[in-house]
């Protein structure tokens, strides 16, 4: 019986960028607050009390949600990237660890091409980021542009109830195809891991989990946005440590 070497999700292997995210979970759920509340202030107007800061507070929210998907949408582009990177290096390493201890690459060879195909997809995401854009810039000019008071009530009924809504959504949508690429390829590479530690064990207790998707877009929508600031992070931080986790698992190969 060889030994057994528990690996914990720790050091770095490839960088992602944490900071970043973290300042777009700021951004947006400070931004879709300020949305939230400027459409409430519309409301009070409507009701007759005075509100002087909702157009002021809405223009700041349009802002801060316009910077925020600047950053968000390449920074996805890039995060794809680096995953479909990861994943065929993971395979490749995968492979000559086999070869190294003289195991058959043939009986593996299904999972080794499953985690190499193993490509993330957040198109879905970056079409919404599109569809954000454009609700809000609908909503902000509604606020700003003189139109005739009818057409103007219902732009800013219709787009400021569903661009606040359209943000949250693709965010939620990142955080998804994220949860479920990784969860996945957590799946493929400890399954040939375990197979072949039957002897000699070299991984121990490493788990995927995700949470609904539609969990995360009620709890954002009813906190106002603020959700966000949790939950983005926390996703990006759950990928960060399975990278650091295989500078681990990488040392372990070299033995």
């Amino acid at each position: 019986m060889g030994r057994s070497v528990t690996l914990r999700e720790n050091p770095r292997s490839i960088a992602i960028p944490v900071a970043r995210y973290l300042a777009v979970s700021f951004i947006l759920g400070a931004g879709v607050l300020m949305l939230y509340m400027g459409l409430i202030m519309i409301f009070l107007i409507l009701l007759g009390f005075s509100v002087p800061l909702s157009v002021l507070i809405i223009v700041v929210g349009s802002i801060l949600c316009f910077v925020g998907m600047g950053i968000a949408a390449p920074s996805t582009i890039s995060l794809a990237g680096v995953l479909s990177n990861h994943a065929r290096d993971s395979a490749s390493k995968l492979s000559s660890y086999l070869s190294a201890r003289g195991v058959d690459l043939q009986s593996f060879s299904t999972e080794i091409s499953a985690i190499r195909s193993n490509k993330p997809s957040f198109s879905t995401s970056l079409k919404l980021f599109i569809v954000s854009i454009i609700l809000l810039f609908l909503f902000l000019l509604s606020t700003l542009v003189p139109l005739d008071p009818l057409l103007r009530l219902a732009l800013i009924l219709i787009t400021g109830i569903t661009s606040p809504i359209a943000i949250i959504s693709s965010i939620y949508s990142l955080i998804e195809d994220l949860e479920v690429w990784l969860y996945i390829h957590r799946s493929q590479e400890l399954s040939i891991i375990r197979k072949i530690s039957r002897e000699d064990p070299i991984i121990e207790g490493v788990k995927g989990e995700r949470s609904p998707i539609s969990l995360g877009i009620f709890l954002a929508i009813i906190t106002l946005g603020l959700y966000i600031i949790y939950s983005l992070p926390a996703s990006i931080l759950n990928l960060a440590r399975h990278m650091e986790w295989h500078s681990e698992l990488d040392e372990v190969m070299k033995q």
